[in-house]
C-alpha cells in the first residue's frame, strides 16, 4: 500500500515555487518523524520545523504542517525580492 501525501487545503495559502512556479505540493516527514517539509512538486523543499509528537502525535503534526507551510511562503517570498538565503 502506498501513502497519499497530504495536500494543501483550499483554504491555506501557498506561494509559488520560486524554482518552477508551481503551487502544487504537499507537507512530509523530514529526516525523522520529529520533522516536516514542504515539498513541491518538483522537488524543491522547504526548512524542515520541528514536530512536537505527543500522544497520538496528530496535534503537534497538524501544527508542524502549519509552520511547514508558513517556511515555505517565507522563504518563497524572500527569494522573489532577491533577498534569498
Amino acid at each position: 500500500m502506498t501513502a497519499t501525501r497530504p495536500r494543501a487545503e483550499p483554504s491555506e495559502r501557498i506561494e509559488a515555487c520560486p524554482f518552477c512556479g508551481s503551487t502544487n505540493g504537499a507537507d512530509e516527514m523530514g529526516q525523522t518523524y520529529r520533522w516536516r517539509l514542504w515539498r513541491c512538486e518538483c522537488g524543491a523543499t522547504g526548512p524542515e520545523t520541528r514536530c512536537n509528537i505527543t500522544g497520538s502525535g496528530q496535534g503537534g503534526v497538524k501544527e508542524a504542517r502549519a509552520l511547514a507551510l508558513a517556511e515555505w511562503n517565507t522563504r518563497a517570498a524572500e527569494t522573489k525580492r532577491g533577498e534569498g538565503r
